[in-house]
């Protein structure tokens, strides 16, 4: 009778403890220009790899607990690297806001030298406990010279719509939005 009752137990202990599953998350792109191609009159504005602070470049989603504490989301995390996801949203974002350039990622088949550059360095890219998502950090234009022409800091914060995690991505695609509206009005 008692190897029943421990067999019951644990059985039932079992079904207490369910595991908590990892939610992945993207941030939302914005529309893409469709059908339109670099064209000869639009210089090219090269968006280089994004400078993301030590903190928010891994995988978890970060929430800011006072200020001077951080906590690393364990079971909430990005679906792809955040550098890469921001540069592409900044690319469309811009390719969509703005006529004077045609951005494009840095990469090895562009030939950089001449070309104006966007750096963007991130230091916030998170929630906080005041129910805001927060960005912040300085943008930068580079001329073809490798002179900077152009220098921004930025400190967005966007109200989280309900809790959760999914509202912070929301709320944090909505800063990137503001960002990139900021920058297209300044080119």
């Amino acid at each position: 009778m008692k190897k029943w009752a421990l067999i019951v137990f644990a059985a039932l202990a079992g079904c207490s403890s369910t595991e908590q599953s990892t939610q992945l998350y993207l941030l939302p792109q914005a529309e893409t220009v469709q059908n339109e191609v670099a064209q000869p009159s639009k210089p090219l504005l090269v968006v280089r790899n994004i400078d993301i602070a030590d903190y928010l470049n891994e995988s978890s989603l970060v929430y800011r607990t006072s200020d001077t504490q951080v906590v690393k989301a364990k079971y909430n995390r990005w679906a792809e690297s955040l550098s890469e996801q921001l540069n592409q949203r900044i690319v469309n974002d811009l390719r969509h806001k703005q006529t004077k350039y045609w951005p494009v990622k840095m990469s090895s088949v562009v030939k950089q030298t001449e070309q104006a550059k966007l750096q963007l360095n991130l230091q916030r890219f998170n929630g906080s406990y005041t129910g805001n998502a927060e960005l912040s950090g300085v943008w930068s234009m580079i001329d073809g010279q490798g002179q900077v022409v152009y220098s921004q800091p930025f400190n967005l914060t966007v109200p989280l719509q309900e809790e959760g995690y999914a509202s912070l991505v929301e709320a944090l695609s909505q800063g990137v939005d503001q960002l990139t509206t900021k920058i297209a009005d300044t080119l």
